[in-house]
């Protein structure tokens, strides 16, 4: 019962957001045809601003309500470490003076480590007193067997 409650309550606000967004869009198709094109420029930046503003903030919202508490730490730090990892990669690539197609492709090994640099470090791994009890009730089981 306590499970669906919380889904709801972060359900709401997803389909705000995807309705805002669409909203937002909506706006930038439409108003720029309408007015002069400084105007519509101005419209245009502020409407894709507000979407991606809107839409990272509820993506992040969702997916630390579905995933926090539920990592374990031992598998966060890992792949933590990988993400920096590819950051490195992504700059190195970006400031060598080799080529530039490891350039292009720095750049987005850089891009896409960030975004996901962001994302998991707005999750929350399990907390230590979580992970003995669970480690506690495996050997319990184990006794049983």
């Amino acid at each position: 019962m306590e499970q669906n409650s919380n889904k709801r309550i972060v359900v709401r606000p997803l389909i705000i957001s995807i309705a805002l967004v669409i909203f937002f869009q909506i706006l930038n198709r439409v108003v720029p045809t309408m007015v002069n094109p400084t105007i519509g420029d101005i419209v245009r930046f502020i409407t894709n601003f507000a979407s991606i503003l809107l839409g990272g903030a509820f993506f992040l919202a969702f997916v630390a309500a579905n995933v926090n508490g539920k990592i374990p730490r031992n598998i966060h730090s890992k792949v933590e470490l990988v993400i920096i990892f590819f950051l490195v990669v992504g700059i190195l690539s970006m400031f060598q003076p080799i080529s530039i197609e490891i350039y292009g492709v720095g750049f987005n090994v850089l891009m896409f480590a960030l975004l996901a640099f962001i994302v998991w470090n707005h999750l929350v791994p399990k907390m230590p007193s979580e992970e003995m009890e669970e480690a506690e009730a495996a050997k319990e089981v184990r006794r049983n067997v």
